[in-house]
């Protein structure tokens, strides 16, 4: 079985519906704890061999966990960190492959500098020791750019803004929590840090509940999650 974009409904229904029904859907006799405990009870049993799940919040999963508690976070494993990222011999390849067909005229050197600066920079492990590119703007890139056309004006894609809005209602939907447990000003200071430094200086956190989604360490752990390459 495999399960995308797990976190999507339930997000949905605090974005929109407020937390009291995001508790009452993934917390006690919930529709969607009640869904992760049948999973876990079906590969138990037996009738399910395998399941993968995919998401981009860790919040979900810790609000359900205690009903499944069976499966394996995969996502800060350096072995994965280029799963869903371009590097940037792939981006390379992309582009002399559209050159060699005709489709790309531009300088391939040049280009890629403007690429990077732009869409590299993704790294999902510690470990890790190459960084990839985002996989939706270089597809964003060169949709717009072949056939031998220049870059587009605008470098990032829109629709990347869906994102941020859901960001954005998380906080503003937690921002009583916030008020008690955290200075929200001071994770702006903390955002402002990363974009001078290019680093946050915290350990990513694998999950958390929504209660303790005021907490700076976590504010960052979500800035993390939320800037996945491919959704």
């Amino acid at each position: 079985m495999l399960i995308d974009e797990y976190d999507n409904v339930a997000n949905t229904i605090l974005t929109r519906h407020g937390e009291q029904a995001y508790q009452s859907f993934t917390h006690d006799e919930g529709l969607y704890r009640s869904f992760f405990a049948a999973l876990k009870a079906g590969i138990e049993a037996g009738g399910i061999e395998r399941l993968f799940v995919t998401g981009v919040s860790p919040i979900t999963m810790d609000d359900v966990t205690s009903c499944f508690n069976i499966g394996a976070n995969i996502s800060l494993r350096p072995g994965f960190n280029e799963m869903l990222g371009f590097t940037e011999a792939e981006v390379r390849g992309l582009l002399e492959t559209y050159r060699d067909h005709g489709a790309f005229d531009r300088d391939i050197d040049a280009t890629l500098e403007l690429m990077r600066e732009w869409y590299d920079g993704y790294r999902f492990a510690r470990q890790a020791e190459t960084s990839v590119y985002n996989t939706a703007m270089v597809l964003y890139f060169l949709r717009n750019s072949i056939p031998n056309k220049p870059p587009p004006d605008e470098l990032i894609d829109h629709n990347v803004g869906i994102d941020y809005g859901k960001l954005r209602h998380l906080l503003v939907v937690n921002r009583q929590a916030a008020a008690r447990q955290a200075d929200l000003n001071g994770n702006f200071d903390m955002l402002r840090d990363i974009i001078a430094d290019g680093r946050a200086k915290t350990r990513i956190s694998i999950s958390f509940p929504l209660q303790r989604l005021a907490d700076r360490k976590n504010f960052l752990s979500l800035l993390y999650y939320t800037s996945e390459p491919m959704k």
